[in-house]
């Protein structure tokens, strides 16, 4: 059973950059746009790329309120 982690400031501000087209047009990146920003970001490779889509799922989601 895994354990939720909080998202750290450094993580949320990764997603922010490298995610930014995806945040502002309101739809998600597939696997591999995920899995190519992780391997370039060191700051994500603790992240699965489903943690990763569920984030910005939920802040595209908080954003439409």
């Amino acid at each position: 059973m895994s354990r939720r982690v909080t998202w750290s400031v450094e993580e949320k501000e990764a997603c922010a950059e490298n995610f930014q087209r995806f945040l502002f047009s309101g739809t998600l990146p597939g696997k591999k746009q995920i899995t190519d920003v992780q391997s370039k970001t060191p700051v994500l490779e603790d992240r699965t790329w489903i943690q990763i889509k569920n984030y910005l799922r939920n802040t595209i989601k908080k954003a439409q309120w």
